[in-house]
């Protein structure tokens, strides 16, 4: 659970470094999952894993996608999210993460793999629920039925059943007036109301290099459309025409630095770090990259190589 609440999360922030030349023909949160949705949620984002999987981009990778423990995860849970999850929605309040998934699950499949990995089940709201010691000692899913999943630490979890029971689920307006401007063929998009990252868990250095721009900012909106490449769109509205000069300036500093860092026979990073542009409009950020077919398979094939490197570099200067 925690491994895909910072997939999803650490891929909205590869996005906050991409958009504004926006298709803005609009988004939506599946109705099936609007019923659980607490009305604190600062922050969605949703991975359309149904619609990836008819892009030119992952037919090509298929091969590369499968090298990330999902076989494994197949084996163990008995839940293959190339072939099983639909849709993957991640809400955030502030405090805890909250995934809901839309798919087929096998009851008795999953039921028997969780009980065999040391989950105890139990019922909470006429919902079974398995509580598993993972990472952390409380998380917990719930299956709603065979066609819906809930996940996360075991309070979140109960918030998200009890809101479905007391018919109190909704999106926040904040959020919801953000989908309106999202490419509606983005298959990832994150929106969030809020100073960037309130109360995230994050690694220290990366903590560091966020604190300065921050709390200058009051909302974001990202999307990722894929296709036989792949591009970033984002939109970063801060509280003052000052505060955006102060972010984008950290953005075009960062990226900077990060190529000044990059070998020059490192063609491919420095030609990720060249796709990315930032420009100011007011109180905003925009933020856009345009990923060839060729560069973004180049990128998926060496992400691990490519990510140890740079941190290599990055901490060689």
């Amino acid at each position: 659970m925690r491994c895909l609440f910072l997939v999803t999360f650490v891929a909205a922030v590869v996005v906050a470094t991409g958009c504004s030349r926006q298709r803005p023909t609009g988004v939506y949160v599946d109705s099936s999952f609007r019923p659980f949705l607490p009305a604190n949620a600062i922050a969605l984002s949703e991975i359309n894993v149904e619609a990836l999987k008819q892009t030119p981009f992952y037919k090509r990778n298929q091969s590369t996608f499968e090298q990330y423990g999902l076989n494994a995860m197949a084996e163990q849970v008995g839940i293959d999210p190339r072939r099983d999850v639909s849709k993957l929605l991640i809400v955030w309040n502030g405090k805890e993460p909250l995934v809901i998934a839309k798919g087929a699950f096998p009851a008795r499949t999953i039921d028997a793999k969780l009980i065999q990995l040391g989950a105890q089940r139990t019922s909470y709201q006429n919902y079974t629920l398995f509580g598993y010691l993972a990472h952390s000692a409380n998380a917990s899913v719930a299956f709603v039925d065979d066609k819906l999943a809930v996940a996360g630490p075991m309070a979140a979890v109960h918030t998200a059943l009890d809101t479905d029971a007391n018919g109190t689920g909704r999106v926040p307006e904040i959020l919801e007036a953000e989908f309106s401007k999202l490419p509606k063929e983005a298959e990832v998009w994150e929106v969030s109301s809020g100073p960037l990252l309130a109360n995230v868990p994050l690694r220290q250095d990366l903590e560091s290099a966020l604190s300065n721009i921050a709390n200058f900012v009051s909302k974001t909106r990202a999307g990722v459309t894929v296709g036989s490449g792949v591009r970033f769109d984002a939109e970063i509205t801060c509280i003052s025409d000052e505060g955006a000069q102060r972010v984008k300036d950290a953005l075009r500093g960062s990226i900077g630095l990060a190529r000044l860092a990059t070998n020059n026979n490192n063609l491919d990073l420095l030609s990720l770090w060249d796709s990315v542009k930032v420009a100011q409009n007011g109180q905003t950020v925009d933020v856009t990259a345009d990923l060839s077919a060729e560069l973004a398979d180049k990128l998926l094939a060496n992400a691990q190589q490519l990510k140890d490197k740079a941190r290599e570099e990055l901490q060689q200067r």
